[in-house]
């Protein structure tokens, strides 16, 4: 099985000609060995096609904290590794503001009409 289910905030969205791609932020706390608490930030390369890019791309902004539901993809580049996020369902979780349009909260390929 390969599913990811992922919790952050959203540091960028871009949007190409057949896909959206976000960046998203996880926080991972933790003791160090001199007792003190550690904060890290993890960044993870999130994709998104179709309606789902489309609707990602017109409601989803910086900042805004997401789940993120998909599945992991590797692949190499000049020899660099790296690891994308396909998301099928990405779901912002924080309350619009009110001077935003309104819009689905949800960017599910579920919500489509067909």
């Amino acid at each position: 099985m390969n599913k990811v289910l992922i919790v952050g905030n959203v540091g960028n969205v871009s949007k190409q000609d057949k896909f959206t791609s976000v960046s998203v932020a996880t926080n991972e706390s933790y003791k160090g060995k001199d007792g003190k608490w550690v904060q890290k930030a993890h960044w993870h390369n999130i994709v998104t096609f179709g309606k789902t890019a489309e609707n990602v791309s017109n409601n989803i902004k910086k900042g805004d904290l997401v789940s993120v539901e998909g599945s992991l993809s590797y692949y190499e580049k000049d020899k660099v590794k790296y690891t994308n996020i396909i998301a099928l369902n990405i779901k912002r979780l924080n309350k619009k503001d009110e001077n935003t349009d309104p819009g689905p909260d949800s960017t599910s390929s579920d919500n489509l009409p067909f």
